[in-house]
């Protein structure tokens, strides 16, 4: 090499090439100029001394060991990696054994762990909610269930003191109790929410409860490569282990999907927003569903350690309250009460035992009985008349029956009594 940039340059880049190519070995480096002054490369060295003395020179110059790098370490070997034990046991341990079961914190409807109460906006959730955390704090009964009394956390993050104070006034009569902590701002998950959840609780180890309102503030993008299932799964898998592990229940406030073109998902808790995961690494899902402009709304109620249910709520002046216990009965009535329909069926079935005719005649038969009060799609008929077919028959007495005919669906209505002759 020369004794210059462009010497040192083209040393630097041999020995990566060298390395590149797999040598491992030591590289050493010389001067022919420190060899003899008149040369600048090993042609001149030739020239000038011959080949014996040139020859003669290198070796000399290679016995001194100039490095032009530290020969890389040897790879090392891969670390061997010890498998898990998995902490396994034998089904036969579990005979008759007194395991204890998850804690309810408000009785068949919400037990320790993760729980979500989705429902459309504006609808009353966090009315619910508040009520909910004013219950526990106290011990006292909500919607006609009993409560395990404990400190409540409720995260309002979309609300300020002065709202708060307003719906506590609507919703207690006197001082709230004092084992209701309200805040406005929390960190994200992935931000460090689950280790401030865990500070507070070390801080106050009387908790049963935390309310997160809304679950959208504290939610974090998942990471790269992750589809939503995986996300939501692994997330949220870290909030169900804390609320698990602390033996308390994290209640989170969602939302309700917007129904695509005016069709609802026929599994009430498939409209959840968000992803199957959501739902599933939750221990209890409640779905308060009903139309904004209406004080009623359906309760629906399933989870892990506790039997599906559907209660009839009813809202008023910012309080919820049961109006039955059997939601899908209840519904059915007051659908029955409001729908015209049936009282169009009877007057259709007035001086005659039977109709028969596909669901597009019924629907002009009754529009011209009814004077235009049955305005229906032929669907949106078939669809109430399933809905409503056992009420029909024990109020009004007409059987409904379906039947394939040459290809033609047709519906057949009945007298009850002249069945009961028939028979």
């Amino acid at each position: 090499m020369e004794n210059d940039r462009g010497g040192q340059t083209f040393v630097t880049r041999t020995a990566q090439l060298l390395r590149e190519v797999g040598h491992r070995g030591p590289i050493y480096r010389f001067a022919c100029a420190d060899l003899h002054s008149d040369c600048k490369d090993i042609n001149d060295l030739y020239l000038k001394l011959g080949g014996q003395q040139a020859a003669a020179a290198i070796r000399q110059a290679l016995m001194l060991r100039i490095p032009v790098e530290q020969a890389p370490p040897a790879p090392s070997a891969p670390a061997v990696v010890q498998p898990q034990a998995l902490d396994a046991y034998q089904a036969k341990a579990l005979w008759g054994a007194v395991l204890p079961r998850p804690l309810m914190v408000l009785d068949n409807t919400l037990t320790a762990g993760l729980a979500l109460l989705a429902g459309a906006p504006k609808k009353g959730k966090s009315w619910l909610a508040l009520a909910l955390g004013l219950a526990v704090a106290e011990g006292k009964p909500l919607l006609g269930r009993p409560t395990r009394r404990g400190e409540v956390l409720y995260l309002d993050l979309e609300s300020r003191q002065y709202r708060v104070q307003e719906r506590l006034a609507t919703l207690h009569d006197g001082p709230p109790p004092e084992g209701l902590y309200i805040t406005h701002r929390a960190p994200r998950l992935g931000d460090g929410l689950v280790a401030s959840l865990a500070a507070w609780v070390s801080a106050h180890p009387q908790t049963a409860l935390i309310i997160v309102d809304t679950l959208a503030r504290i939610k974090c993008p998942g990471a790269g490569g992750e589809n939503a299932y995986e996300a939501d799964t692994r997330i949220m898998g870290a909030l169900q282990r804390f609320a698990l592990d602390h033996g308390l229940c994290v209640l989170l406030i969602h939302h309700l999907r917007k129904s695509v073109g005016g069709v609802k998902e026929q599994d009430v808790y498939e409209r959840v927003s968000g992803s199957t995961g959501l739902t599933g690494v939750c221990d209890c899902v409640l779905v308060l569903d009903g139309k904004r402009q209406t004080p009623e709304a359906q309760l629906y109620v399933d989870g892990r350690d506790i039997p599906p249910a559907q209660v009839a709520l009813g809202f008023e002046q910012g309080r919820w309250s049961v109006l039955s216990e059997d939601g899908a009965a209840w519904q059915s009535g007051t659908a029955y009460e409001a729908s015209p329909l049936p009282k169009a069926l009877k007057q259709l079935m007035t001086g005659r035992d039977k109709w028969e005719g596909t669901a597009s005649q019924l629907v002009e038969a009754l529009g011209e009985v009814s004077e235009g009060g049955v305005d229906l799609r032929p669907d949106e008929l078939s669809g109430q008349l399933n809905k409503l077919k056992d009420p029909i028959a024990k109020r009004e007495g007409i059987a409904i029956r379906r039947a394939t005919v040459s290809g033609r669906r047709l519906i057949r209505l009945s007298a009850m009594q002249a069945d009961s002759a028939q028979g």
